[in-house]
């Protein structure tokens, strides 16, 4: 069993074969039950899954983080976008300065158009 954890090491350059192969040394030394192959194939097992986790928790916190970042930029540009509208600016000089496409800008004004239209009908004015 040690031999065949020492080779395992070897090849892969791996500590975890080295670090198991402790542990076999451990059991024996203290007389407990030895370990067999398929003990040390489900400690690999069970070491790979937690790497994997945390190889994903790693990922999953940096999208978040990029994502986050995008939404704050993109709601920014949105909000620049509404003050340009309601400050009567031309659609074509707010996608200059914004950088964002011609169409988005369009889209941004129907959506502004629409949220005025309900202010009337509803009176959700702020000013009242």
């Amino acid at each position: 069993m040690e031999e065949y954890l020492d080779m395992m090491a070897a090849f892969s350059h791996n500590t975890r074969f080295s670090e198991i192969k402790e542990a076999v040394i451990k059991k024996s030394e203290k007389g407990e039950e030895s370990m067999t192959m398929f003990n040390i194939a489900e400690e690999l097992e069970n070491i790979g899954r937690q790497k994997g986790m945390q190889q994903g928790i790693e990922q999953g916190i940096e999208q978040g983080i990029e994502r986050g970042i995008e939404q704050g930029a993109s709601a920014k540009s949105r909000e620049i976008i509404f003050t340009m509208l309601r400050d009567r600016q031309p659609p074509e000089l707010i996608s200059k300065y914004t950088k964002e496409p011609l169409e988005y800008v369009y889209q941004v004004k129907q959506e502004l158009f629409q949220y005025a239209r309900e202010e009337v009908v509803y009176g959700t004015d702020k000013q009242k």
